[in-house]
């Protein structure tokens, strides 16, 4: 039972650190898909402009300041030695911690993803074509993209929280029923 329950919280430690990696990754191509709309001039494009300049970036970084959280995250759990052993209660405290402050990160930018979905939807983009972008088409691929993702690392992280938390429960009863 101790081997199947260290398994289950080792695959959830790797997706983990796959939810972790996507959340970086997404914030790093994020902007890549916006990038077109850089640099507008015309006073017809201002909000265009201020939308990429100010909103878009400012989303882009938070949630590259929360993915390097989540590396962060990583690190400590390899620390912890979490992958080769059952946590103690020192490790299972500073996981959970780090668990909830990351699942609120993961929040916060989903919740954040629909009110900028809705200002693009509405931007008026009938005058990018005098600055070169003739034929531009609202792209809503990133923002739905970014919303998979923060479900999935809500629900790993949760899991793994769990998954934690049970294997240091059942470390504890191993080690009651070694002594008895």
């Amino acid at each position: 039972m101790m081997q199947k329950q260290f398994l289950t919280q080792k695959i959830l430690l790797i997706a983990f650190i796959a939810m972790v990696l996507l959340a970086f990754i997404y914030a790093l191509t994020f902007m890549t898909e916006y990038q077109n709309l850089f640099g507008l001039h015309l006073p017809l494009n201002k909000d265009v402009s201020a939308f990429h300049d100010v909103a878009l970036q400012s989303f882009n970084r938070t949630i590259l300041a929360w993915a390097l959280g989540g590396i962060g995250l990583i690190a400590l759990a390899f620390a912890l030695e979490t992958f080769s052993t059952l946590p103690d209660r020192f490790a299972l405290f500073m996981m959970l911690i780090g668990l909830a402050v990351l699942t609120y990160g993961c929040i916060s930018n989903l919740q954040a993803i629909p009110p900028l979905e809705e200002t693009y939807r509405n931007m008026d983009i009938t005058y990018l074509e005098l600055e070169g972008l003739s034929d531009y088409q609202l792209n809503f691929f990133p923002f739905n993209i970014g919303k998979a993702i923060y479900i999935l690392h809500i629900v790993v992280n949760v899991c793994l929280g769990i998954a934690l938390v049970l294997s240091h429960l059942y470390g504890l009863r191993e080690k009651k029923e070694a002594l008895a």
